[in-house]
């Protein structure tokens, strides 16, 4: 069988079902955080396990106009107080779109920080951070 290399303009990003098309880069860092078990009398590890799990990443962008930002779109809405105190879960896929298989999904996601960035002959940008709480990949199903 022949490997193909992905590359990034060979997938879609999309946010709780929606694409989003303002979306420059993504990343996420998923940890097992592990701990090693040592007995009386020996500096070598018994065994080596896992203690938890965490996802982490960042979504970057430029913005569109009269969206409203990532507000507007839902993603990180604290555009009011009622917003802020109502956040919801994001569920975020990459998706191949050669084959429209989803690759990678990060479940129960929340945005919890944003920066912008506005220079005088530069699109609008932003840098999203997130939080998750597992992510799955095609392989997940098997």
């Amino acid at each position: 069988m022949q490997q193909v290399i992905q590359t990034g303009a060979g997938v879609r990003l999309v946010i709780n079902g929606s694409v989003v098309g303002f979306a420059t880069g993504f990343a996420y860092t998923r940890s097992t955080n592990t701990k090693e078990l040592y007995v009386i009398d020996n500096p070598l590890p018994q065994e080596i396990f896992p203690t938890t799990y965490s996802v982490r990443g960042t979504l970057t962008g430029i913005r569109i106009r009269g969206q409203g930002g990532l507000d507007g779109y839902g993603i990180m809405d604290v555009s009011s107080i009622q917003s802020y105190f109502s956040f919801k879960y994001a569920t975020i896929e990459i998706v191949d779109k050669a084959s429209n298989e989803t690759i990678a999904t990060v479940q129960k996601a929340v945005f919890d920080s944003d920066s912008w960035t506005i220079n005088a002959r530069a699109p609008i940008s932003f840098n999203a951070s997130f939080k998750g709480i597992f992510v799955t990949n095609e392989k997940s199903g098997s």
